[in-house]
């Protein structure tokens, strides 16, 4: 990873975490300082706006998931998402009003987001 990209990646885990630091809700997250493309992105198919930049992981919370994806461990990061898809799974039960897709949807998380596992 080149240093600029490094560089990004901790800036926009540091955004995140400010902003779990002050209250409020992951799942709304959006930041104007998008995450570094990545061939995560590619790989993963995401569509791109008018502009080229892709409509999810830039901006969003899956943005971070992305950016944890390049900093950890092979072994740390399935650590890390084997919890977080057991909490969404436990969400999952407690939904009434939305569906869990409409809800990883507003955090950016495309419908194929598993395949970041297995890149």
């Amino acid at each position: 990873m080149m240093d600029n990209e490094l560089e990004n990646a901790l800036l926009y885990i540091s955004v995140v975490r400010n902003f779990c630091a002050h209250g409020n809700r992951l799942y709304c997250f959006r930041t104007k300082n998008p995450l570094a493309s990545t061939s995560y992105h590619k790989n993963l198919k995401i569509p791109q706006n008018s502009n080229g930049e892709y409509l999810q992981g830039k901006r969003d919370l899956f943005a971070c998931v992305i950016a944890l994806k390049r900093l950890l461990s092979n072994s740390d990061y399935k650590r890390m998402s084997k919890e977080l898809y057991r909490a969404l799974r436990t969400l999952d039960k407690n939904l009434q009003l939305l569906t869990l897709e409409e809800v990883l949807a507003e955090m950016g998380f495309p419908p194929n987001r598993r395949n970041l596992n297995n890149q």
